[in-house]
């Protein structure tokens, strides 16, 4: 990875993808990272803001997937992105 790829990466970080962070300082299984920074359980959270953070993460998703970046930008934050998504949509199905 270039220098160029990780200025990419990092400011898709702190804008689309805010919710991750990329190894070894990744987001524990079960906490959502708010814009504000703010680490939240997400079995304390509830049905409209599990629904919000989940339309965040399949936008973030998909928006990386359809632009123009460089395949090593999208194979380190999707899988990423993925996993957060899977978790968020599991907790809303124990809540529904």
């Amino acid at each position: 990875m270039n220098q160029q790829d990780e200025i990419v990466i990092n400011n898709q970080l702190e804008h689309d993808f805010f919710f991750i962070e990329l190894p070894p300082n990744n987001v524990d299984d079960g906490i959502w990272k708010n814009r504000n920074g703010e680490f939240i359980f997400m079995e304390e959270m509830g049905l409209d803001y599990l629904k919000s953070c989940i339309h965040t993460c399949k936008n973030a998703i998909s928006r990386l997937k359809e632009s123009a970046r460089r395949k090593i930008v999208k194979d380190t934050l999707i899988p990423l992105a993925e996993k957060k998504l899977e978790e968020l949509e599991s907790e809303f199905d124990k809540k529904t």
